[in-house]
């Protein structure tokens, strides 16, 4: 396997976003150990799609349980800008 260097700077913008919402730590750490799966899922080269969904489903969730729907809604958004960019590299 390979660094998917790549992959992993398109994925930034969703990190950016989750950044930017200034979580107190505990809800940070919630957040950060669903980001870093992606971030390995996307390191190790050809991710699967099914895969990235239920994570990206998770943190979408776990933003709506938080009461963040605003947060939600720009994640998705940075998710798909982000899936629009290496689509066709998730298998």
């Amino acid at each position: 396997m390979s660094y998917e260097e790549e992959l992993v700077d398109a994925f930034a913008c969703v990190e950016k976003i989750v950044a930017s919402m200034e979580l107190p730590l505990m809800q940070q750490r919630r957040y950060n150990g669903i980001l870093n799966a992606i971030v390995m899922l996307l390191e190790d080269g050809q991710p699967s799609k099914d895969v990235y969904g239920d994570l990206k489903s998770a943190l979408l969730a776990l933003a709506r349980f938080d009461e963040r729907s605003e947060d939600a809604h720009r994640i998705e958004a940075a998710c798909r800008t982000f899936e629009a960019n290496v689509g066709n590299q998730l298998l």
